[in-house]
C-alpha cells in the first residue's frame, strides 16, 4: 500500500471561507460542570460530558465538490464511490504563479516535466504556495491562482479526473468553465495544506 498523506486543514471557529459562504461556527454547548445537572452516574462519581455545537457548510475548509455542485443532475457526495478519493497522485510545483495569477497549459507542462512523472489519469495536486503565504488569513480564500479553461482541458485530456488546489476554487475568475467540462471531473477542487517539513 502507498503512503497516505493528510492534506486537510483543521476545522476551526471563524476559519477563512469563500467570500460567498459563512465561516464555521463552533460553540461550547455543554461543558463537564454543566453536565453534572443531568444527574447521570453514581453519587460521588458523576458521569459528565462535553458537547460542542458545530454549524458549517460542506464547501468550507478541505472539501471535495460532488458532481451535484456543478449541475442539478450530478451525484451527491454520499453516492460517489470511495475509489474516486484515492489513487496515484502527483504534486506539481507551481509556486512561481503569483496570487490571482493564471495557471496555463505551459505552466502545467513545465511542472509535469520537472516532476518527472507523465500525468496519465493521476490525481493532480497543484502547489501554488498560497497556503504558506496566506493561511490562516481570509486572503487564503481570495488570492488563489486560477486554472485557465485551456489548462482545465489539458488536465482532462491527460485523463486526470481529480485535481486539487490550495484555494477555494480552481477556476480563473474571468473565465467561465462550462458545466460540461466540469462534469468530466469527479472532484474539481479542495482546499488543502502543503507545507514543507
Amino acid at each position: 500500500m502507498g503512503t497516505l498523506i493528510d492534506l486537510s486543514v483543521g476545522i476551526e471557529n471563524g476559519m477563512p471561507a469563500h467570500a460567498l459562504f459563512p465561516s464555521p461556527i463552533i460553540l461550547p454547548y455543554v461543558d463537564h460542570e454543566q453536565a453534572k445537572a443531568a444527574g447521570l452516574g453514581e453519587e460521588g462519581d458523576p458521569f459528565t460530558y462535553a458537547v460542542n455545537y458545530i454549524s458549517m457548510l460542506e464547501h468550507v475548509g478541505t472539501h471535495v465538490d460532488a458532481p451535484i455542485h456543478f449541475g442539478p443532475n450530478g451525484d451527491t457526495i454520499d453516492n460517489c464511490p470511495l475509489e474516486w478519493f484515492r489513487g496515484t497522485a502527483v504534486c506539481l510545483d507551481l509556486t512561481h504563479i503569483p496570487d490571482l495569477g493564471d495557471i496555463d497549459v505551459a505552466d502545467l507542462e513545465e511542472a509535469e516535466a520537472k516532476s518527472g512523472i507523465t500525468i496519465d489519469g493521476h490525481i493532480v495536486l497543484m502547489n501554488t504556495g498560497l497556503h504558506n503565504r496566506h493561511w490562516p488569513e481570509k486572503s487564503a480564500c481570495t488570492s488563489n491562482p486560477g486554472l485557465t479553461a485551456a489548462a482545465t482541458h489539458w488536465l482532462a485530456d491527460k485523463g486526470s479526473k481529480v485535481h486539487g488546489v490550495e484555494g477555494p476554487s480552481t477556476d480563473k475568475r474571468s473565465e467561465e468553465h462550462t458545466s460540461e467540462l466540469q462534469s468530466q471531473f469527479r472532484i474539481s477542487y479542495a482546499v488543502f495544506c502543503l507545507k514543507k517539513k
